[in-house]
């Protein structure tokens, strides 16, 4: 039973390169198939089959990766700060400010917001 949940730990989370390579190569095999090999042919199944592996082991990854990736901002909140503030800079330089008020403020609370969402005296500066 431990074989058995150890190869199908290993089936679904085969590692990052596996998992960011599977996704272009079952991509290609899909487009190979539509245009060129026709449906009834071997390459269709093969192709049909990774390409639902490739999936499974996407939405598979996809919880681990997004709870890393919170972590990392966790553990530094200042570039989730810096992204805001990027944005925000961004959105003013494309449409501007002049006249609205409204969603100057509100970009503004946005970026404000983001500082403020992780707990604890992170923030505060030297004593």
């Amino acid at each position: 039973m431990k074989n058995l949940k150890k190869i199908m730990h290993r089936l679904l989370f085969p590692g990052t390169a596996a998992v960011i390579i599977s996704v272009p190569v079952s991509a290609c095999l899909l487009a190979y198939t539509f245009l060129e090999a026709g449906e009834d042919s071997p390459v269709a199944y093969v192709s049909y089959v990774i390409s639902a592996y490739s999936l499974t082991i996407v939405c598979a990854n996809l919880l681990p990766m997004i709870r890393r990736g919170n972590r990392m901002a966790g553990q530094n909140p200042y570039i989730l700060l810096s992204v805001t503030r990027y944005l925000l800079v961004r959105y003013a330089h494309r449409h501007g400010f002049e006249g609205n008020g409204k969603a100057q403020w509100r970009r503004y609370r946005m970026c404000g917001a983001g500082f403020h969402a992780f707990p604890g005296d992170r923030h505060a500066g030297p004593v």
